[in-house]
């Protein structure tokens, strides 16, 4: 401000009265005066005004001026850890991350250090369980001066079947061999009418029975008949395939079914394998006692939960009182109440789970089918014509208009009116330095409408080319068709 100045601030009015040789500075605020001294901070009639620098001409008062900070709170410090501006002091989401402003080191910070002088914003909060209230589906996770959205939109899975895998004293598979009226089993079962598949055949319910040391054999009901027949008889010290989960797009080699048993320790391992190439260490892995080849319970005592009677990923997990999940999406119910009645429940997902992650200034609309990560455009008002523009090299650009109307269609696309057809328009993707320039631009104005419409609702979203035509039908805002060609988007 010069002296003289004047401004209004939270509805008073501030005025520079004089600079004085020393730095100090005298300032009105509606009729009150006082005298700040260099660098000093002073309120005054509820405005807070900081002296942070001055210039003083001793020959003309009028050109001395002075830079004044003013506000209800015109300075405010903060120290590493205080809560971010706007934030619940006690408990803030977001917290100033300030050190070594003293080491005179450029700044260098990655994923895991930091060096040199640091001035920036962390999260302050860990969200690992439900206790925690985590963002579920619909919700968004704000960063601060709603720098950005992330938003979880939902998961991939839309249905869970629950399936049960349990001890069974009394297992009646005569149906299959006569001799076999009361014999004790692991049963597995859903109520998925064909939610298993065991060697080959769909069904919704399994035993596996150990006939001695050696063998183990396998049993599946027929969902035609309703009767229990043989499958295959498994050979000890070899783990083997005997099935896999079948419920919506979960089958195949997504989740197997595996058996490894042997007489040395006496444990048989049934195993829920993930298949996925992209998941690993996704097993869990269920153990049962045995006694000269019989099964006898689920882990070494029946009717009793053990630590080491489920394990997942290489970690015990039968003593957990809290759902577990898979990297898969397999969440398994209570291990350690379920452990107590030698049984192990699992809810297994109609298709691999995965989440919709949004991220952008503003969240539109879902924009891809399956998992993965989203980014929807970051409100701006960066718009400008094209004579308002001295250079666009290393943005990104919407260019709309062809070169009748627009010389950039012809700078960055190299376009001539020549190149346009009647009732078309063209949309066309070239590098712009590093960054990508979209022109979208028609032979009329409806056409070009229709272009910018196709765009806007997402009529080429899964288009992967960098030149596209839209054919208005009729010269009508609306009436138009998608035409694809050009080259493969790189």
């Amino acid at each position: 401000m010069d002296s003289g100045d004047d401004v209004e601030v939270s509805g008073k009015t501030v005025k520079l009265v004089k600079v004085g040789s020393s730095g100090a500075v005298v300032v009105n605020v509606d009729g009150v005066t006082e005298i700040i001294s260099d660098g000093q901070t002073k309120t005054i009639n509820g405005i807070e005004i900081t002296n942070d620098a001055t210039f003083y001409d001793s020959n003309r008062q009028e050109l001395s001026a002075a830079n004044l900070v003013i506000g209800e709170d015109a300075v405010e410090t903060y120290q590493d850890g205080d809560a971010y501006i706007g934030e619940d002091e006690d408990n803030p989401n977001w917290v100033w991350n300030i050190g070594n402003l003293n080491s005179g080191l450029s700044t260098d910070v990655t994923k895991t250090t930091e060096a040199g002088v640091v001035i920036g914003i962390e999260n302050d909060f860990v969200w690992n369980d439900d206790t925690d209230n985590p963002p579920k589906p619909g919700d968004c996770i704000e960063l601060p001066n709603k720098y950005l959205n992330i938003c979880f939109e939902e998961l991939t899975a839309s249905k869970y079947a629950e399936y049960t895998i349990e001890f069974e004293d009394k297992t009646d598979l005569s149906d299959a061999e006569a001799s076999l009226t009361s014999v004790k089993t692991v049963h597995l079962k859903t109520n998925e009418n064909e939610g298993l598949e065991v060697n080959g055949v769909k069904t919704k319910e399994a035993w596996l029975y150990g006939r001695n040391e050696t063998t183990l054999g396998t049993f599946y009901k027929d969902k035609d008949n309703n009767k229990v027949k043989f499958s295959q008889d498994i050979v000890n010290d070899t783990e083997t395939k005997f099935g896999n989960i079948n419920f919506g797009n979960t089958k195949g080699n997504d989740l197997d079914l595996k058996v490894n048993f042997s007489d040395v320790d006496d444990n048989l391992y049934l195993s829920l394998n993930e298949g996925i190439a992209d998941i690993t260490n996704d097993d869990l892995i269920t153990v049962w006692k045995l006694s000269s080849g019989a099964i006898q319970s689920l882990g070494n005592t029946g009717s009793s939960e053990e630590a080491g009677e489920l394990i997942h990923n290489e970690t015990t997990i039968g003593t957990k009182d809290e759902d577990q999940r898979m990297k898969y999406g397999v969440i398994i119910d209570n291990p350690k109440s379920n452990g107590a009645s030698d049984e192990v429940v699992l809810r297994i997902p109609d298709n691999e789970v995965k989440a919709r992650i949004s991220i952008g200034g503003q969240i539109t609309t879902k924009q891809v089918s399956g998992g993965g990560v989203v980014v929807n455009p970051i409100s701006s008002s960066a718009v400008a014509l094209a004579e308002e523009i001295s250079s666009i090299e290393g943005y990104n650009v919407i260019v709309i208009g062809g070169p009748a109307v627009n010389p950039l269609a012809k700078e960055l696309f190299g376009v001539d009116r020549e190149d346009f057809t009647p009732n078309e328009a063209m949309i066309r993707i070239v590098d712009n330095g590093g960054k990508v320039a979209m022109l979208v631009a028609g032979y009329s104005a409806v056409d070009t409408l229709n272009a910018a419409e196709a765009i806007v609702a997402k009529k080429l979203k899964d288009v992967k080319q960098t030149e596209l035509k839209v054919i208005s039908t009729t010269q009508e805002r609306g009436k138009y068709t998608v035409e694809t060609g050009g080259s493969p988007a790189s």
